[in-house]
């Protein structure tokens, strides 16, 4: 008998051992097909957000926020009307100038002192934080709570101020210091104002020594509301884009320094 002819039995076994051969094969080539060009393309990822722009991107120098005329006329007797700018670990976002004055009238006995200090402190816009308007809005709450929560401080009434820059409060209250021997009273204003990213404070204050009136908590309100509106000028000045509204505030904001600027002028002669 031939041993290599095939019997019916061996020629099965080999066809299906055939078919389970060729099926991995198959099923290997459906799966690696190429996509079909008709087939929903995925969305591109979206593009990395950005902070929100801002007007300021620097600071002007404080000490140039007020003319040396404001400066006199709100601080009497002063030897500086340039002002003394104070230090500060980074001038594009804190800065701030200092005035202070002694008037004397040695025929009445009488000596007035005056203190005015203008800080400026700006912010960016960051996406963990904010953007800087709004950020600039919360330091207001701040520079008045600091104002607010301070127990020597007693009478502080703060109020918002109309019309000055994007969003102002001024706050009025007393202080008793101990000068010496001699206990003084003094009057003090706080006015703390944004424009944009920008906070612009005024902190004004003014006694009497050795048994002097101190000055009416008025006149002291009306010479911190005039340097605050002079100041927000000067930092509108500055701004990368200015607001949409800048050339009708300028004049209407003219006209109302004008006239603050008398009245704070008469309020200081009064007071001397």
């Amino acid at each position: 008998m031939d041993r290599t002819a095939s019997t019916p039995g061996r020629s099965r076994r080999a066809r299906r051992a055939l078919v389970w051969a060729v099926a991995p094969v198959l099923l290997f080539a459906g799966c690696s097909s190429p996509p079909d060009d008709n087939a929903p393309t995925k969305p591109s990822p979206s593009a990395t957000p950005t902070p929100e722009p801002v007007r300021f991107s620097k600071l002007p120098n404080p000490c140039r926020t007020v003319s040396e005329d404001t400066a006199k006329k709100a601080v009497p007797g002063t030897e500086d009307a340039k002002g003394e700018e104070l230090s500060s670990a980074d001038t594009t976002r804190s800065s701030a100038c200092l005035w202070t004055g002694l008037k004397e009238n040695k025929d009445e006995q009488e000596y007035h002192f005056r203190s005015l200090t203008v800080s400026l402190r700006r912010f960016d816009s960051e996406l963990s934080l904010g953007s800087g308007d709004d950020r600039a809005s919360l330091y207001i709450k701040d520079q008045v709570a600091e104002i607010m929560d301070d127990e020597a401080n007693t009478g502080a009434k703060p109020a918002d101020l109309e019309d000055v820059g994007d969003e102002a409060v001024t706050v009025s209250y007393t202080v008793k210091k101990k000068d010496g021997d001699e206990t003084n009273e003094y009057r003090q204003q706080r006015v703390v104002a944004r424009t944009g990213n920008v906070v612009v404070t005024v902190d004004y204050y003014g006694a009497g020594m050795q048994e002097t009136k101190p000055p009416s908590a008025e006149s002291v309100k009306k010479s911190a509301e005039l340097v605050i509106a002079e100041a927000l000028a000067s930092v509108d000045a500055t701004a990368d884009t200015p607001a949409e509204d800048a050339e009708a505030g300028d004049g209407t904001q003219g006209g109302a320094e004008d006239g603050k600027e008398e009245e704070a002028a008469e309020g200081a002669e009064e007071d001397a």
